[in-house]
């Protein structure tokens, strides 16, 4: 069995090198034309296959960034995942016969004619047809197999002797060159399509995926396996949750059963974990952002054990003085599990001890070293650094306002009330927000426990106003506030104000 190397993501390679290689072949398109034999012809070609790299770093970099949706057809599907399956499904099918067809074609075109081949051009066809010979499917979206790394490293290789044979001044071996990098282009983009398909296969299994993402000749397995022991618990520990299986999988079976508790936008997760630290009476949160990573702490009442490990209970059943803060804990985990990440870990330190719940790889947190209240930590894979961590941390500065904790995004302080002299600050015994007029019409923008919910325009209020309530609840997508009479309430105390402010000037 192919060693593993957790260094690297494959698909954060593939994404690596299909936008860098545009860039390069450029530089050696200009170079040729500047060159004392120019040759346009061979020049525009390379200005095409840069184009086609571009796009292949497109169709990657599009399928893995983009959240899946449940279904791979209908409205639900963003523009951009539709760009980039279409682009995917433009590279050779998934399978190894396609795999070592094109590797055998760059191959071939590399080492001809053999006589003046040098034995480093020898064996760097032979490191991308040996590897995609022995390759099997993709086995991790997480994980680098020694294979996997070893065909990588025969790609560069070969890709780099290619330049160099189009940069020669001899017309037959610059051309050569060109086949050989369009060929790897076919093969690598074949591999990295295999790559992104797996992801739908791992977080969607048993749903039909799109054309482009069809792995039906492989069949993924996924094993659940508990220790068969439990280590004795730390002292003053009161329970410890350890999932030692795959969060992504064991999320898609309960999403067959909650399908209806869906945040439309899963980067809403965050919102959702806002809500919870509130309603366990925080009186400060804390969002850190890292490379790839974003940790949530607070403070107020800890979890239990219970709580921690069986999430989405009370989204059934869920009753007591606790089950708002739980329901947003769920309604969380269930939108963070469609933006794939590779960890998940909680801790929860109170008077009684500490509760610990792990899903996904690595190690779980060490109770003996939790910090007092609440964290909540996600990690993804390599492939997120560059948009997931700071999304995360833009969507909570944009929609935190007017609540009961204070909000610190990398150590800065987040305002929960608008600025500007223009705005006046009013707070009752149930409602508080603020307010400022306008001429004509105005948007008021209802919050739940510090988060943005929804912004309309009301009829008949002039000012522009953010509002909230402490018994205000969402409805099931978490999407809007029930209308139960309370909201119509607050906006005629809103009114009134208004009215009261434009009769004063």
């Amino acid at each position: 069995m192919a060693q593993r190397n957790d260094g690297l993501e494959p698909a954060f390679a593939y994404s690596v090198g299909f936008t860098i290689t545009p860039a390069v072949l450029l530089g050696v398109a200009l170079y040729i034309q500047d060159s004392w034999t120019p040759n346009p012809a061979l020049a525009k070609s390379l200005l095409w296959l840069a184009g086609a790299y571009g796009l292949l770093s497109v169709g990657i970099n599009g399928a893995m960034a983009e959240p899946l949706p449940i279904k791979p057809t209908g409205e639900g599907v963003p523009l951009r995942l539709r760009i980039s399956w279409g682009l995917l499904g433009l590279c050779p099918r998934p399978g190894r016969k396609a795999r070592l067809g094109a590797a055998i074609v760059v191959a071939a075109l590399f080492a001809h004619p053999l006589p003046s081949l040098s034995f480093p051009g020898l064996l760097a066809a032979a490191s991308v047809l040996v590897p995609a010979l022995l390759m099997e499917k993709p086995a991790s979206m997480s994980e680098m197999e020694g294979f996997e790394a070893w065909f990588i490293a025969g790609a560069v290789a070969v890709g780099v002797g290619a330049l160099f044979m189009v940069a020669d001044p001899a017309p037959g071996t610059a051309w050569q060159g060109l086949a050989v990098l369009g060929a790897l282009a076919a093969l690598t983009g074949q591999r990295a399509r295999e790559v992104t398909a797996l992801r739908w296969a791992e977080l969607l299994p048993g749903v039909p995926p799109p054309p482009a993402l069809d792995l039906s000749r492989y069949e993924l397995s996924v094993a659940r396996k508990a220790p068969e022991k439990r280590a004795a618990l730390p002292a003053g520990v009161d329970a410890q949750l350890v999932d030692t299986g795959s969060f992504r999988v064991d999320a898609a079976k309960m999403l067959d059963k909650l399908r209806s508790y869906q945040l439309s936008d899963p980067q809403d997760f965050i919102l959702a974990w806002l809500r919870c630290a509130a309603a366990s009476g925080a009186e400060v949160i804390e969002l850190t952002r890292s490379w790839n990573a974003v940790e949530l702490r607070f403070d107020g009442r800890p979890f239990s054990a219970a709580e921690l490990s069986q999430p989405y209970q009370v989204l059934v059943d869920g009753e007591g003085a606790d089950a708002r803060r739980g329901r947003h804990f769920a309604y969380g985990l269930l939108a963070l599990y469609r933006l794939a990440p590779t960890r998940v870990c909680v801790t929860s330190r109170g008077p009684d001890g500490v509760a610990v719940m792990k899903a996904g790889s690595g190690a779980a947190a060490d109770p003996e070293t939790a910090p007092a209240g609440t964290v909540l930590r996600v990690e993804w894979p390599a492939w997120a650094v560059l948009w997931r961590p700071f999304l995360v941390g833009l969507r909570a500065k944009t929609k935190f306002g007017l609540g009961p904790a204070r909000l610190a995004v990398d150590g800065t302080p987040v305002p929960d009330m608008p600025t500007g002299s223009s705005w006046e600050a009013f707070g009752t015994k149930t409602w508080r927000g603020a307010y400022r007029t306008r001429l004509a019409g105005g948007r008021v923008r209802l919050y739940v426990l510090g988060t943005l919910i929804e912004e309309f325009a009301p009829q008949g209020i002039r000012a522009d106003a953010w509002l909230t309530h402490d018994r205000l609840e969402l409805n099931i997508s978490q999407s809007a506030v029930l209308r139960d009479g309370l909201v119509e309430n607050g906006l005629q105390m809103l009114a009134s104000r208004v009215r009261r402010s434009f009769d004063g000037l």
